[in-house]
């Protein structure tokens, strides 16, 4: 059945089909981006599982401008650290001394750990967009790190800060998250699941996390950028850019705070049992069809 568009009032852009439709895109995304059950896997999945066929909310642009609104939320809630952390960055460059400072061994390891995702992103960019987009790797993806996140979880006891981890953990931290290039993996989900493997908190692993995307999709977004033109934005098409970016941006602050509150006490095995859920779902609409 194709995806029909349709208004509420003649003309009303704002409130026809494909907006409502970036609008729950972008509040999936502010959710998904940080709590570890895959923000692209979702993306992928909502168009297929509700036959949205629009080219612009299937399109690869589109869903980096999503991503783009979670990376504002991550810079409004630790403002105070990426302005250390740059600061530091740079005067480390001056200074040609890492380890002067922790924020300065810090800044750098976010970029080490950030290499592993940047070359998997340009190796396997088309890949990602089109085979690896198939719901049976989604679900799978999504069940087996699920797994793996409910046994990693209910053996946790370690409390390290970020100062413990070395040039070693972070490129472990970086090939993890490089492992997300594949949809339904879960980009916050594999470097906190990597980041309690090597003894962090809760809190700490999902605080790297966090700080680890922004490089990372500030860089997609500027690499993606060149796919945009005047056809992609013309009609309705700017408009769900819009809608998305601000919806995820809104929701993904509102969540940010809440998980870290959360991770302070809670446990992360209903997350996993999330996932396994929606794989399970996923198979069932694949039976179905």
């Amino acid at each position: 059945m194709p995806y029909q568009t349709f208004s509420l009032a003649a003309g009303a852009a704002w409130w026809d089909s494909d907006v409502i439709a970036a609008i729950i895109l972008g509040i999936v995304q502010g959710i998904t981006e940080f709590l570890p059950i895959s923000s692209s896997g979702h993306l992928a999945i909502l168009p297929w599982a509700f036959r949205w066929s629009s080219p612009v909310l299937n399109s690869l642009p589109f869903a980096v401008a999503l991503h783009v609104g979670t990376l504002f939320a991550v810079l409004l809630v630790f403002w105070r650290d990426v302005l250390s952390l740059a600061t530091a960055f740079l005067t480390s460059i001056r200074d040609r001394n890492i380890q002067a400072e922790p924020e300065r061994k810090l800044a750098w390891l976010l970029v080490l750990a950030t290499l592993p995702a940047v070359v998997a992103g340009l190796l396997l960019e088309e890949a990602a967009a089109t085979v690896l987009r198939s719901p049976w790797i989604i679900a799978a993806a999504l069940a087996g790190v699920g797994v793996i996140l409910w046994v990693v979880d209910a053996r946790h006891s370690g409390e390290k800060g970020l100062d413990s981890l070395g040039w070693r953990e972070a490129l472990l931290i970086g090939f993890a998250q490089a492992l997300a290039t594949v949809p339904g993996v879960s980009r916050s989900g594999s470097t906190i699941t990597m980041g309690m493997l090597l003894g962090l908190s809760r809190v700490q692993a999902a605080r790297f996390s966090f700080l680890l995307m922004a490089p990372i999709i500030f860089g997609a977004g500027i690499w993606e950028a060149r796919h945009l033109d005047s056809a992609a934005l013309s009609g309705n098409g700017g408009t769900l850019f819009i809608v998305g970016f601000l919806s995820a941006l809104v929701v993904g602050y509102l969540c940010i705070r809440v998980f870290l509150r959360y991770l302070q006490r809670g446990r992360l095995w209903p997350l996993a049992l999330y996932r396994i859920g929606l794989a399970a779902l996923i198979l069932v609409i694949i039976a179905t069809r």
